[in-house]
């Protein structure tokens, strides 16, 4: 009984997302479209690497067993005021599409998942196809936003150095978006060979 109301209750959020995030969406993309014809330019933020000698500063510790050795691994984030240029506006356009489209994706298999489930057949062969692309959208956000951190190094080369101070655009690999793509690569091979067991049990009666 718990188990269904659970799956009723997230089937139903689900849907609420599913109906939300369209239109929503829709303005966002908009917004987006008003500030490339009529604006002509975005605040555009670049995650970077700190150098730990633009800090000139040291930590005393108050415990003897403790000794500070340096400072390391400092992250920040530089913000401008991009013009829009043919190639901002493209790369824009495509990352805004390829992430609605992503979300929407993975929103759209969950639902029919989800559906099957209140149908009472969770090893259906459509859940394991289903589930197999959700882990692939997924797998595809690590590489869209690797694609967006090699074009914010692009941009940081191109028109934000020889300023005196050596930043380094921070490259996402998105491991933690992969692991979880992988995950659910794993659980999609699970209601496969579900279904497997399910049709030879079957055949077997």
């Amino acid at each position: 009984m718990i188990n269904k109301k659970l799956i009723s209750f997230l089937g139903v959020l689900i849907n609420i997302i599913w109906y939300i995030s369209i239109p929503l969406f829709s303005l966002v993309f908009l917004f987006l479209l008003y500030q490339l014809i009529f604006v002509g330019n975005v605040n555009w933020d670049i995650p970077i690497r700190i150098p730990p000698n633009d800090f000139d500063f040291s930590i005393t510790p108050n415990k003897p067993s403790y000794r500070f050795i340096a400072i390391s691994a400092i992250e920040g984030k530089l913000l401008f005021n991009v013009v829009l240029t043919p190639l901002l506006i493209c790369f824009v356009i495509v990352l805004v599409l390829a992430t609605f489209y992503l979300i929407l994706a993975i929103v759209y298999n969950l639902r029919k998942i989800f559906r099957s489930l209140r149908a009472g057949e969770p090893f259906d062969y459509a859940n394991f196809s289903n589930l197999q692309k959700i882990g692939f959208y997924v797998l595809a956000f690590a590489l869209v936003d690797f694609g967006k951190s090699l074009f914010n190094r692009y941009l940081l080369q191109q028109h934000f150095m020889n300023y005196g101070k050596d930043y380094n655009a921070k490259l996402s690999f998105g491991i933690d978006v992969i692991l979880i793509g992988l995950v659910i690569l794993v659980l999609a091979e699970i209601f496969r060979h579900g279904y497997k067991l399910k049709i030879e049990n079957e055949s077997f009666i």
